[in-house]
This record gives structure tokens, sequence and C-alpha cells, in this order.
């Protein structure tokens, strides 16, 4: 399994391969060299890059996807590897859109999903008795990510913001936005190395060039992005520029990828970047005929917020 996340900010920089060596070169340091194959994700923190047709293609081949930001840390595109249908059984299943096992799916990884928002809201608001969303048999996402997010800023101390996913203004939003684009890169990534076509989603609906399966998958990573961001915000100052916050925040985050650990049901611990990975790799397993027939979803883990932990004993 490939392991290094790559952050390139220094404008004017050049990526280049050689002899199985991704090189980094740049006018006032010295080249930086990584083995290719261990090289899950190039994020471009700047437009201002230069890349060879052959470093772009080996990355790919190497499993590799590079993610492209403007000079706000938007993430723009992305560049990965076509479709692979590895497994005919997966695309069969995931296309004959069986509407009963679709609506289990969605069920148990939006009751993830709001569970782990609900946990990862008690660090900044830990009276917020949102507990009843989350019982019957219906759940209200839409009521749920109003009350989150009101609870959510709030406890920021930000009570007059809301939740801006496109041109987002304020910082709490840009740096969210930001991290949600990482995760949804690397879990495009997983899925395309998994057999799953990212273009059929089982919630989110299909439309031109979107990929829905990518934004049914990210739902339950999402309030680990906002947990990240409230261990980072705790210990920033206010009075800091932005500037120097977005460097700062960025290099948590791609910290926190390497260094939170995450627990499963069996006390097996996992980066979080690996977490992503293994999540994705049980969603295709439920799939496979054996499960997807009879409505089994046993494979799938759902991580959970509260069971994590950081190696270096940061918080």
């Amino acid at each position: 399994m490939s392991f290094h996340i790559i952050t390139i900010s220094k404008a004017g920089s050049k990526l280049s391969v050689d002899r199985g060596l991704l090189i980094c070169s740049s006018k006032d340091s010295e080249d930086k060299f990584i083995v290719l194959k261990d090289v899950r994700a190039v994020i471009c923190l700047t437009p201002k890059l230069l890349f060879t047709g052959e470093t772009i293609s080996r990355i790919i081949e190497n499993e590799g996807i590079i993610l492209h930001c403007n000079e706000n840390y938007q993430l723009v595109g992305l560049s990965a590897a076509e479709d692979k249908v590895i497994r005919g059984e997966l695309f069969h299943n995931q296309i004959s859109k069986n509407t009963e096992f679709q609506d289990l799916l969605w069920e148990k990884i939006l009751r993830g999903k709001i569970s782990n928002q609900f946990k990862t809201l008690e660090r900044v608001s830990p009276k917020h008795k949102l507990w009843h969303l989350l019982e019957g048999e219906k759940l209200d996402e839409s009521n749920s990510a109003r009350w989150y997010w009101e609870h959510y800023f709030t406890g920021l101390g930000h009570p007059e913001l809301i939740r801006e996913k496109k041109n987002a203004e304020h910082f709490i939003n840009k740096a969210l936005n930001y991290g949600y684009g990482i995760i949804r890169g690397l879990i495009h990534r997983s899925s395309l190395i998994y057999g799953l076509c990212p273009n059929l989603g089982f919630h989110h609906k299909s439309r031109y060039r979107a990929t829905p399966l990518i934004y049914d998958l990210m739902e339950v990573f999402r309030p680990f992005v906002d947990l990240i961001f409230i261990h980072f915000i705790q210990n920033e100052l206010k009075s800091t520029k932005e500037e120097i916050l977005w460097q700062r925040w960025i290099q948590r985050f791609m910290n926190s990828l390497r260094e939170m650990r995450v627990e499963d049901e069996q006390k097996k611990n996992y980066k979080l970047m690996d977490a992503l990975d293994i999540y994705v790799r049980q969603f295709a397993k439920c799939f496979e005929d054996e499960y997807f027939k009879y409505l089994k979803l046993n494979p799938l883990w759902i991580p959970d917020v509260n069971k994590h932990y950081y190696l270096k004993d940061e918080e």
C-alpha cells in the first residue's frame, strides 16, 4: 500500500520522474526524491507548477492521484486513472440499481455520519442534546445538518456563520472545504483501485461529469475533518493572519492523515488515510454476490470518530 501524500506549495516547482523516483525541483532548494510507487497522492497547492507528461502518466499508472488547487487553496480538479472495472460482478451489481440494497446502504452510512457529527459536536457543545434526531426508522438528514452546523459554528465562537459549500468567504468554511476535497480525492483513488465505478452512486444523483459514488462514500469522513479543525483552531490565535493560518491548517490536516489513528471493531488501528482505503475496500465487498443478493452489509466498517487517537499524543 502506498503511504506518501505529497504537498507542493512553492510556485515554479517542477515535478519529473527518473528511474522509479518522483523528483521535485525548485530554484532555491535541493531536489527532493521519493519512490514513485510509494506516492498515494500529489496535492498541488499552487497552479504554478511544471509537470512533464511522463510524470502525470507514471503517477497515475502507479495508482496515485493528483489533486489541483487554485490560488485560494480550493480544489478545482484531479488527475486520476480511467475507470477500470476489475471485477464485472461488482459493476453488474452497482448498475442493477437494487433499491432495497441502496436504501440499506445509505441508511447505514447516513446514521454513521450523523452519529459522528454529534460526537464531534460534543467537543465544542457538550450539551447539544441532538441525539434524539438519530431515533426512529427514518433519519431527517436536512434537519440534523441544520442543527449540527448551528451548534458547530456557535461552539467555535462564530454563531453568525452558515455553511458555505461553494465560493466560501470565511476561513472556517474554506478550511473545511479544503479538507473535504482532499478526502474526496483519496476516496476517488480507492474506488478505482477496488473496481467501483465512481459515476454510479446510490444516493447522490448522477449528473454530467459528476462522481456521485464518491460523495456518497465520503459522508462518514466529513466529521473527521470537522474534528481535526476543532483541534487545530483551539490552538491558534484569533489574530493570526489568514495566509499564515492557511499554511498551518494545511500542515495540520496533512499530518492528521498520517498521525491520527482510528480503531475498528476488532481493536485494530489504522492511519486515517489507510482507514479511508479500508472502508472503500469493504464497501466494494458488499457488492459481491454473496452479500449483495442477500442484503448483507456486515463487511462494511463505519469508522467511529470517538475511536481515534494521535500517534504523537498531540491532543
